[in-house]
């Protein structure tokens, strides 16, 4: 638990916290008397009326979505840890998995919905750290 790291925020009356989608969070009240709102946002499916940010921080889940259907959530975090450090996949499947991540993102570049250096910033976004412990 040593590595884990996270986010403290100290809310008053009035304020608001958004939670990206599929972001681990947890809450606990400072006061006797709180109200605690929960509900899913699904955003459009076209991903073209989403701000850049926000669309990012989708495809970002998405993929994380895939990794998780395809290697455990435990594998996710030497996955990506290997994708951020340049190193080869660790097995045929992770080759694979990659292999096809990077072409999908290039549909998206070749198509205009991945601009220039932007899958940069996704793979900022895939943060294998979020995977420590898991």
């Amino acid at each position: 638990l040593k590595r884990l790291r996270g986010v403290v925020a100290e809310l008053w009356p009035g304020d608001v916290l958004w939670a990206p989608s599929h972001w681990w969070h947890a809450v606990e009240s400072l006061e006797p008397e709180t109200l605690s709102l929960n509900f899913w946002w699904n955003p459009s499916e076209d991903l073209r009326q989403l701000g850049p940010g926000q669309a990012m921080m989708e495809l970002s889940r998405d993929v994380e979505s895939v990794l998780q259907a395809t290697l455990g959530a435990p594998s996710v975090e030497r996955f990506l840890s290997d994708w951020h450090a340049d190193r080869l996949p660790g097995s045929q499947v992770e080759c694979r998995l990659r292999c096809l991540l990077l072409a999908r993102l290039l549909a998206l570049r070749h198509v205009g919905r991945l601009p220039g250096d932007a899958w940069r910033s996704l793979l900022r976004l895939l943060d294998p750290r979020r995977y420590t412990g898991l």
